[in-house]
């Protein structure tokens, strides 16, 4: 296997590692959810438009937003980098 597919291979299993994918999927379910919601009841508020477009955005730029640097808490892991596999442990000491 080529050094790019041994990388992709590591950022897929690092990535199910901390539930990026499902963290994923369930950021897209509340969104559409809201979106729903405020479909059916906004109208009954007259509330323009203009707002469920808006929530729409806000979506987007919540799902951009949200990540390791959006976190308040820091990161216990540590960071995948391209050489941490070949460092022994008595390097890291």
């Amino acid at each position: 296997m080529s050094k790019v597919g041994t990388v992709v291979v590591q950022v897929y299993r690092e990535a199910r590692r901390r539930k990026v994918f499902r963290t994923a999927a369930l950021y897209v379910v509340g969104a559409w959810l809201a979106l729903q919601v405020a479909n059916v009841v906004f109208p009954g508020f007259a509330v323009p438009d203009a707002a469920i477009r808006a929530l729409v955005w806000a979506a987007v730029a919540g799902c951009l937003r949200s990540g390791p640097a959006a976190s308040a808490a820091p990161c216990r892991s540590t960071p995948l980098t391209l050489t941490s596999h070949l460092r022994s442990p008595a390097a890291t000491i």
